[in-house]
């Protein structure tokens, strides 16, 4: 079976090397995509550096600090010789540099990722490698990102589920008369019994519903309140991200009828998510549908794909400039805002296929909306 890995380093990386001497690895997300390795400390320590070096002449290393020596060599398969440097001590820049240097720069060219090193150590890269060209890797990395295997999609299928699962299980034992906060707490709690590493992120929308990422307070949850919680966590290097939303107390029909216009526009804008179509169709579709209803979009996106980042590309906005693949993994959450019962909204994790598009967040029927009650 072919791993992640050896489809990468045979495939984009490979191209990617073509008339360079390395590429090197350092965005969190991006160092567990090239070596499946999830180091504890990588995203709260930034400046401690753990990059695998994609090198022509030799095979992959690790510049790693010595704190994460043991970590790295039980999780990483893939990927076993180590350049160590003393954290505190040394600079992980120069441990980078000297391993270059011995393993040679016969094209005077490498690659790194822009967006995430700091500016004082790009500028220190470039001051030890004088007459080196540093080029951005950061755009094809994030184009290997777009399209998920099979066993990626089912990955992310499995936590979207999860995420669904939990939200469920919260909604079930909310009453009315909650708050915010408590609300919040109890959704947090459902996500980790669902087996999450972190918590990623938690909004909660009380009221109309039509606030985006509203922070929780101590206002209670009253009859006729819409509320909507938007989740996501990462488990074994995989991320979540969706919402739901429900109403405290039986809804009245003209809510009912809010609701049933934003479901066709769902619809409408999940048809134009078939591989060769332009993303920015997805945008048009649910304006022109939304305003056809008489409710506006006013979001500056409509959805975004999903994997080892939060908002990978594509981000589905107006002026977005890529066709649809399949293999895209993305989460479709137009909302529409109804000028007299406020902002309707569901996010659901969509494959695009050759064929018609898959809902792969289906742990929870939406066709009507959640009620929550006494």
């Amino acid at each position: 079976m072919t791993t992640r890995f050896d489809r990468l380093v045979n495939g984009p990386i490979r191209q990617l090397l073509d008339g360079a001497d390395a590429l090197i690895v350092s965005e969190p997300q991006n160092v567990f995509l090239v070596s499946d390795v999830v180091p504890p400390t990588l995203r709260l320590l930034p400046e401690r550096l753990l990059m695998p070096v994609f090198h022509t002449s030799t095979d992959p290393f690790w510049v790693i600090a010595d704190i994460t020596e043991d970590v790295i060599r039980r999780q990483s398969r893939h990927i076993t010789d180590q350049v160590v440097y003393t954290e505190y001590r040394e600079s992980p820049i120069g441990a980078l540099v000297d391993a270059l240097k011995r393993r040679g720069l016969s094209h005077q060219r490498i690659l790194v990722e822009k967006n995430h090193l700091s500016a004082g150590h790009y500028e220190e890269l470039a001051a030890s490698l004088p007459g080196v060209t540093i080029d951005d890797a950061t755009p094809a990395l994030h184009d290997m990102r777009a399209v998920k295997s099979p066993d990626e999609q089912h990955q992310l299928q499995y936590r979207a589920n999860a995420t669904l699962r939990a939200l469920s299980a919260c909604y079930a034992e909310t009453r009315i008369g909650d708050t915010e906060t408590e609300i919040r707490q109890r959704a947090i709690q459902k996500l980790f019994t669902e087996g999450f590493d972190t918590l990623e992120f938690v909004t909660l929308a009380r009221g109309r519903g039509d606030l985006l990422n509203g922070v929780a307070g101590d206002t209670p949850l009253q009859r006729g309140d819409m509320l909507r919680v938007d989740i996501g966590g990462t488990m074994a290097g995989w991320r979540s991200d969706i919402h739901r939303t429900a109403v405290a107390g039986t809804p009245p029909p003209r809510l009912k009828d809010a609701w049933r216009k934003n479901r066709e526009v769902h619809y409408a804008a999940m048809d134009t998510m078939r591989a060769g179509r332009p993303v920015r169709e997805t945008y048009a579709t649910c304006v022109r549908e939304y305003e056809r209803r008489g409710m506006h979009c006013d979001m500056p996106f409509v959805g975004h794909s999903l994997g080892v980042g939060q908002h990978e590309f594509p981000v589905l906005t107006p002026f977005a400039p890529e066709e649809y693949k399949s293999g895209m993994v993305i989460m479709l959450e137009p909302m529409g805002i109804d000028p007299d019962n406020g902002g309707f909204s569901i996010e659901d994790m969509i494959l695009v296929t050759d064929n018609d598009p898959v809902v792969l967040s289906d742990a929870v029927e939406t066709e009507e909306m959640i009620v929550i009650g006494d």
